[in-house]
């Protein structure tokens, strides 16, 4: 019914195996696989396609993963939110399509999926940064087999594999206060700033207008951009949010305002010279590599995302609730921002000791009540 031929290249004579067999179409089909035992695997089921469907099966039409995963992102777009559409073309484009792309999608074997994973821990990537890349694979291949392209989802329960995630540990305010002060410019410094003490990305930085900013109300509403410095909505589910305007950052965007060429209310707060929108991943790195050197700080000290840490470990060493934190940070779930900067709230245990008792107001009452 299906039967396996090997074949050698001329060049390298590396080997390929090729699974042929004759299906409901009449037509002979030849299928290509880098080793003989996912030759054996694809010989065994279309021996029982055939045979459950008395030789009338016939394989779907060939579809590569990059054909698919346009009709896929062109179906699905318009039901998620922009920045999560943004960010699986970023790991599809970077990460999954140069290595797979090319492949029928029927073709993708969970082998290569998990030699992938293997691959990208040795590099040094996190664990949960290996499933996030994996993330967007995993949703495509379920819609395919919805679609009767595929049997199985070849992408789902992979194994997690990646170095430990490390934990969060902010820079110290020395550190923050020396690399604000190295700043070549004053909107460098005012961008440091406004990370340090409102915790935002660099995105929702840069992407930050005057009618954002409500200085009457001290409040900021942020959105966020994508690495290209194309505004879209927020990275997390709680969507576009309004923070307090904290003291810190009123007087820098007080003072950016008085400088800037663009303030008008649609004018974004940190533009180009030509008023157009920044690259983020770009223009932040920058200034931040060269306020690090100016400050003759390492150049591991940090990250610049830490700057975002720094303003939550703060919030929660001066006792704010995980609500305000979470609000703050841009979680829609508390639960995100206990498991994310949960060790940090650890470390007021001792002090709780000393300051609350459940017990101590019930037996309040009860002695008023005796007398």
């Amino acid at each position: 019914m299906a039967s396996i031929v090997k074949r050698t290249t001329r060049k390298d004579r590396t080997p390929s195996y090729h699974v042929k067999y004759r299906a409901g179409d009449g037509r002979v089909h030849w299928e290509r696989y880098g080793s003989a035992k996912e030759a054996k695997a694809r010989k065994a089921e279309v021996e029982l396609e055939l045979a459950r469907s008395n030789g009338r099966w016939t394989p779907p039409v060939k579809v590569t993963l990059r054909e698919y995963a346009e009709q896929w992102l062109a179906a699905r777009a318009p039901g998620l939110r922009p920045s999560t559409v943004s960010e699986y073309v970023r790991i599809l484009e970077r990460e999954i399509l140069p290595r797979f792309g090319h492949l029928p999608l029927a073709a993708i074997t969970r082998s290569q999926l998990k030699a992938y994973a293997a691959e990208r821990a040795a590099d040094g990537l996190s664990a949960n940064t290996v499933r996030n890349h994996l993330a967007p694979l995993r949703a495509l291949i379920a819609s395919a087999v919805d679609d009767e392209l595929l049997r199985a989802n070849v992408a789902a329960r992979i194994k997690r594999a990646g170095q430990p995630q490390r934990e969060l540990r902010p820079p110290s305010p020395e550190q923050v206060q020396t690399l604000i002060a190295g700043a070549r410019t004053p909107e460098a410094a005012a961008i440091f700033t406004l990370a340090a003490s409102l915790g935002l990305r660099r995105g929702e930085l840069y992407a930050l207008c005057w009618d954002t900013i409500d200085f009457a109300a001290g409040l900021v509403r942020v959105t966020a951009s994508n690495d290209r410095g194309v505004i879209t909505t927020t990275k997390t589910a709680a969507g576009e949010r309004v923070v307090p305007m904290f003291g810190s950052a009123r007087l820098v965007l007080l003072e950016q305002k008085a400088r800037s060429r663009w303030s008008r209310p649609d004018d974004l707060v940190f533009p180009t010279a030509v008023g157009t929108p920044q690259n983020p991943a770009t223009s932040a790195e920058r200034e931040f590599r060269h306020a690090l050197r100016r400050a003759g700080l390492p150049r591991l000290a940090f990250r610049f995302h830490d700057l975002r840490h720094y303003a939550v470990s703060q919030l929660i060493a001066q006792g704010a609730s995980i609500l305000q934190v979470a609000r703050v940070a841009g979680h829609a779930d508390p639960s995100v921002t206990l498991r994310v900067y949960g060790h940090l709230m650890a470390d007021g245990v001792a002090e709780a000791a000393r300051r609350y008792d459940p017990l101590r107001a019930r037996r309040g009452r009860r002695e008023v009540d005796e007398r």
